[in-house]
């Protein structure tokens, strides 16, 4: 199963959209109090606006299909993008593009609540830290010590700097120092096909797997499951 990106958004919303599309990753930004939402389908880009079902192409990288998405929270018209063909960057809102990162097929991505400057890319077997500066971006990989599995998306805790969560085949693995080393959760049976981490209380999380979806008010520490 391919990697999703972040969502919140149904396709049946938009009626003009192929019915068709095998891989999408959507985000969510807010730009002068309009609520917009990026989809990317294959390789293409579109963007549309909530109260609006018409769709402006938008160029889109020439990086095969795209897994991941993040919207710079301070500037909604610079993004990145992941795909097999590694990482995307947009500084127009999908107008052009430029590979930043190519050695790395790319499953999740996010910004650091704390910096935006600083951006989280999950491969399947590392984690990738791009950190933009004006004498030049600089690249980091760590490998996925203390993962079991492959990793597949990514959540980065609003709250506490330098903890992470990533989804694998094997379930959801924490770190608390940026991603340098690993450890399991609770839930480490079934695979996730979404994380999320409420927006108030940063220790409530939200995992989605094959079983139903299961809910964590302690950080990740512990799972209940919520429904089926």
């Amino acid at each position: 199963m391919p990697p999703h990106g972040v969502r919140g958004s149904n396709l049946t919303t938009f009626p003009n959209i192929v019915a068709a599309v095998r891989s999408l990753s959507c985000s969510v930004a807010s730009i002068g109090g309009v609520v917009a939402v990026q989809v990317l389908i294959l390789a293409t880009s579109f963007t549309v606006a909530t109260h609006a079902a018409t769709w402006t192409y938008t160029g889109g990288p020439e990086g095969g299909t795209i897994y991941a998405m993040a919207i710079d929270p301070t500037n909604p018209q610079h993004a990145y993008v992941g795909t097999y063909d590694g990482v995307f960057e947009t500084n127009d809102a999908g107008a052009s593009w430029r590979n930043v990162v190519s050695v790395i097929s790319v499953s999740g991505l996010a910004f650091d609540p704390f910096d935006s400057k600083r951006l989280y890319i999950a491969g399947f077997a590392e984690l990738v830290i791009l950190t933009r500066d004006p004498a030049g971006d600089r690249v980091e990989s760590i490998q996925l010590i203390g993962v079991v599995g492959f990793g597949e998306m990514l959540a980065v805790d609003h709250q506490t700097p330098g903890t992470l969560f990533l989804g694998s085949s094997q379930g959801v693995f924490k770190s608390t120092d940026y991603g340098v080393s690993w450890n399991a959760t609770e839930l480490d049976f079934y695979e996730p096909t979404d994380l999320a981490i409420d927006p108030v209380v940063a220790t409530r999380m939200y995992a989605a797997t094959s079983d139903g979806t299961y809910k964590s008010e302690d950080g990740g520490e512990h799972w209940q499951l919520v429904d089926n």
